[in-house]
């Protein structure tokens, strides 16, 4: 029963890692594509800058605005709309997206997962033990009697 369960452990934290990953790269692909519109309607503003034109907040809010872009932090973004992902219900917030995504680590992840879903498994085949141990006392019991 534990190495069914640990081998299983193995599995379930390689899934959800890289589901992570999956949710990292969408995150990456939306933040990609938030830089290039800004730097799209920088260029098409003409806004003053260094080496990308850069417009002030108050030119980047007119322009988002203009072009239909969400308007606050909160709004959400649809992944589907702007090519990062082929599901209608894969969404961000416009204020993460453009903040774009912290560092990621697969092995950290999966490493994580792998920490909890063992713990699950030896808790289970602990419990598991427990009871087939109790359930052998009171048999052993019933039968010296």
């Amino acid at each position: 029963m534990l190495l069914a369960a640990c081998a299983l452990s193995y599995f379930v934290a390689k899934g959800f890692a890289d589901g992570a990953l999956r949710s990292h790269e969408k995150t990456v692909c939306v933040h990609q594509w938030v830089v290039n519109k800004e730097t799209e309607e920088a260029q098409k503003r003409k806004c003053k800058g260094d080496e990308i034109p850069k417009c002030t907040d108050e030119e980047w809010l007119e322009s988002i605005a203009a072009r239909g872009w969400p308007r606050s932090d909160d709004e959400t973004l649809v992944l589907q709309d702007v090519g990062c992902s082929d599901k209608a219900t894969d969404v961000i917030s416009f204020g993460e997206a453009r903040a774009g995504p912290s560092y990621f680590s697969w092995t950290s992840s999966f490493l994580n997962w792998l920490g909890i879903s063992l713990t699950v498994a030896v808790a289970a085949s602990l419990a598991l033990y427990g009871i087939v141990r109790a359930i052998g006392w009171v048999i052993g019991g019933f039968a010296a009697s």
